[in-house]
């Protein structure tokens, strides 16, 4: 026995909302990749800084239409200028590691001997992380 109730219409929201939620997550997912990526680039050279004349050097090879020869001559000024750097670095070091002494210690003054003990964890990584020791000489830049 036929009807004479129109067809229903699709429910257009649950299909917008579907969307929505599947572009969120995207966006999601590639602001946290991105950070990821972010992080590990900045890690690495911090660890490495030997590699940062060459690392400088190729990346303003191409805006600036470098020759070869410029590019040689601009690494060896980089990595001269980062030994400069270094040398203001291991003069500054020691203040920087007494300020993070007593980051420590006033900080141990509101915890716990169980939070502390976390706390030192966590300050030990940042500071392997972050602030790590430096190269006795640093290498000459690359040839």
């Amino acid at each position: 026995m036929p009807t004479d109730q129109p067809p229903k219409k699709p429910r257009r929201w649950k299909t917008w909302l579907l969307a929505l939620v599947i572009f969120l997550g995207g966006g999601a997912t590639g602001a946290g990749l991105t950070a990821i990526g972010i992080y590990r680039s900045v890690h690495h050279a911090l660890m490495h800084p030997e590699e940062a004349p060459h690392r400088i050097t190729s990346r303003l090879k191409r805006p600036l239409d470098l020759t070869p020869e410029q590019s040689a001559r601009i690494e060896k000024i980089i990595a001269n200028r980062q030994q400069s750097l270094t040398k203001i670095r291991r003069e500054v070091q020691p203040q920087v590691e007494v300020q993070l002494d007593q980051l420590q210690t006033e900080i141990d003054g509101v915890l716990s001997p169980m939070q502390q003990t976390k706390w030192h964890e966590i300050l030990h990584r940042v500071r392997e992380n972050w602030f790590p020791s430096i190269p006795a000489t640093q290498p000459a830049g690359r040839d």
